[in-house]
Parts: structure tokens; C-alpha cells; sequence
């Protein structure tokens, strides 16, 4: 719980210190104040984190997921996938299907976890539309693979096949999804991104 604990200030820091002000201004967002007890309850039963208004006054829900400078190599994004061992039927397929956000937030910064106010900007960051990403995978152009013994996702024929891997704690498993390759084969997923180029 600690974890969770710390990953949680972590997360809001970033979001409300670097996100905000860095990719809001960005992409043309505006947030939506929504009160915290509303804001808690999509949370757990939605995965949406907040919800913006976007350039053409549309409100959409997001969820963002920020990770330590120690990331910065890596070029995929991740969903929680299954949680095998929970002892509550409903419970056990997580976040990846669940999920009613339009629109994922992530983000690599320049600091870490424990010393919050290292964290001054983003290394990478990218906006990926759900939706998009959805129906990437029902039309078979993302695929994936549970039995894909890979800790990256591979390229191949234009598609893109994707890993679930295990926690090391052994809580959950989730699904990895590499944004360069996303930007190969599709035009319409990574809405936005920086530091992911070629």
C-alpha cells in the first residue's frame, strides 16, 4: 500500500506541476473542476483521472500515468491488464477493459518519486486516444498475445503484437504498447507526442 501510496503523490505532482502547465498549453486543454468525491468514484469504476475541455469545447475524460526520469529508454506505454489472484470475480480483468477515459496522458519526467520537486519537465510525454487505440485491436492492426514470451512489442507485417507481463510482485499483469511503432502504423492513435521521434 505504501507503493500505491507514493506513486499516487507522485502522479498528482507531475499532473498538477508539469502536465497542466506543459501539455495543456500544448495540445489546447482546459480543465474541468469536478468535485474530488465525483472525481474518486470515476476513478475507481472508470479509470478516468480528470477531464478536460479540449480546443473545440468538447469535455472528454483522461487518464495519465507518469513515470520516473529512470524510464526515460523506454518507448511503450502500459495498461493493467488482469488481476489474477483477486479474490473477486469482477475484479479481476483490470484497467485494459474496463477503461472509459477518451484520451491517456503519460509521461516520463526529469526527476524521480522521492524528491518531487526535481521533477521540472518531461523527457517524453504523448496524448494516445483510447478509442483509436481500441479499435486498432478489434481490426486486428494491434494484436495481443498472452502467450508472447517478449518484454517488447514486435513489428511485423504492419502490425504490431503486443506483451502481457507479470508484475514482479506478482499483483497483476498488464500490456505493453510501443508508441514508435504506433506511429508507423497508424495515423490516428498518438494524438500527440514528444521526445518519441526517430
Amino acid at each position: 500500500m505504501a507503493n500505491y501510496h507514493n506513486d499516487r503523490i507522485f502522479t498528482d505532482y507531475v499532473f498538477n506541476k508539469l502536465a497542466k502547465n506543459i501539455i495543456y498549453n500544448k495540445v489546447n486543454w482546459k480543465e474541468k473542476k469536478i468535485p474530488r468525491d465525483v472525481l474518486n468514484d470515476i476513478d475507481i469504476h472508470k479509470g478516468i483521472d480528470a477531464v478536460i475541455i479540449d480546443h473545440l469545447d468538447h469535455e472528454a475524460p483522461i487518464q495519465y500515468r507518469f513515470r520516473e526520469e529512470k524510464y526515460a529508454n523506454y518507448n511503450d506505454f502500459t495498461l493493467r491488464y488482469k488481476r489474477e489472484e483477486n479474490p473477486h470475480a469482477d475484479r479481476v480483468y483490470s484497467e485494459f477493459f474496463k477503461i472509459e477515459a477518451k484520451y491517456l496522458l503519460y509521461g516520463i519526467t526529469n526527476g524521480n518519486k522521492n524528491k518531487l520537486e526535481q521533477n521540472t519537465e518531461f523527457k517524453k510525454w504523448a496524448v494516445i486516444d483510447l478509442d483509436a487505440l481500441k479499435e486498432a485491436i478489434d481490426n486486428g492492426l494491434i494484436i495481443i498475445d498472452e502467450s508472447l514470451d517478449s518484454k517488447v512489442c514486435i513489428e511485423e507485417r504492419e502490425k504490431m503484437i503486443c506483451p502481457v507481463k507479470n508484475n514482479t510482485d506478482g499483483s497483476s499483469s498488464f500490456v505493453l504498447f510501443d508508441i514508435k511503432i504506433i506511429k508507423r502504423i497508424s495515423t490516428g492513435i498518438i494524438v500527440f507526442s514528444y521526445g518519441f521521434d526517430e
